[in-house]
């Protein structure tokens, strides 16, 4: 059976066949997550490894675009796409990008959080020029009203399970009710999508995808996996960025966005967070073992009630 390695390396010799040798090709991420990333090291030719990464092709599309088409556009370094290649009997495809290296990004490390809000406030006034070149999906009330949908049927599924004690039955009970509770009155929020500039959305700006490296002696920010990418107000990018720096940034950019403005957004920032994180749970939901993903349903719990209080919402 071909490995995931080997089929890294025959998908790369289809974009450089002049590459007849690699010092090391490494498994990084298996094929049993939503996808597989293969490291191959010391490829001739270049001076930093290159990250293959297997994924629906849909999604590998939406990630070259905007390597290609957008980030070229944005006045700070970014990773170098090196290209797609489809594995037509997968399925699937093969995104090859120069690997991030540096310290993993952590919104609380005051190190990393000018950094962090100059390179969004960049990327969100240079990106919304380019919003009808490429075709991204839109990240508007209708999507993230049915993100808080699908967060309120993944709790709503799991009600049921036996091994759940009464404690956590309303625990989710609870948690179900703030999804629907955002389900049903984020199109009052509207108003942040139309005064929020439409700008280029990351959808998982965190540690996992984030790298702070270091470029003539300055932190740079370096940020990949962009297959949650869209159109629109950023609210889930700005959840945890120190908003009196980001605002800083972005009269320094020429975007002009308010106070105010600002301190809502992130507020729904913090609620889209645990709508988009919760339907991934829903395996562990219905298993006997809980303990760990009640600690995660608690915190959500948690966020979501101090949101919707510096919203104004009734719990």
């Amino acid at each position: 059976m071909v490995t995931a390695e080997e089929r890294a390396w025959a998908a790369w010799r289809r974009i450089h066949p002049e590459s007849t040798a690699v010092r090391a090709v490494e498994m990084i991420q298996p094929a049993h997550r939503r996808s597989t990333v293969v490291r191959l090291e010391g490829v001739p030719g270049f001076e930093y490894n290159i990250m293959a990464k297997e994924c629906d092709t849909s999604q590998a599309e939406i990630e070259f675009s905007v390597y290609a088409e957008i980030l070229p556009h944005i006045p700070h370094p970014t990773l170098k796409c090196l290209g797609i290649v489809k594995e037509l009997s997968q399925g699937s495809s093969w995104l090859f990008v120069e690997e991030a290296v540096g310290e993993v990004y952590s919104h609380s490390n005051t190190d990393h959080q000018l950094p962090a809000a100059r390179w969004l406030a960049a990327l969100h006034e240079h990106a919304a020029s380019l919003v009808n070149r490429v075709d991204l999906e839109q990240r508007d009330v209708e999507h993230y009203r049915n993100l808080a949908e699908a967060a309120r049927e993944t709790l709503e599924n799991s009600s049921g399970n036996p091994a759940l004690s009464s404690e956590q039955s309303k625990l989710v009970s609870d948690l179900r009710r703030q999804c629907e509770q955002l389900r049903n009155r984020v199109s009052e929020l509207q108003w942040l999508f139309d005064e929020f500039p439409k700008t280029l959305v990351h959808g998982g700006f965190y540690g996992k995808n984030v790298r702070i490296g270091i470029q003539d002696a300055l932190p740079v920010v370096l940020a990949y996996d962009w297959e949650s990418a869209g159109w629109g107000n950023p609210a889930v990018d700005l959840a945890y960025i120190n908003l009196d720096l980001y605002g800083a940034q972005c009269l320094a950019e020429g975007l002009r966005v308010s106070p105010e403005l600002l301190h809502a957004t992130a507020i729904l920032g913090k609620m889209l967070w645990v709508v988009k994180a919760i339907p991934g749970e829903h395996k562990t939901l219905a298993s006997p073992w809980l303990h760990k993903v009640m600690s995660k349903l608690a915190y959500y719990r948690d966020e979501m009630k101090q949101a919707m209080l510096l919203m104004g919402w009734e719990l």
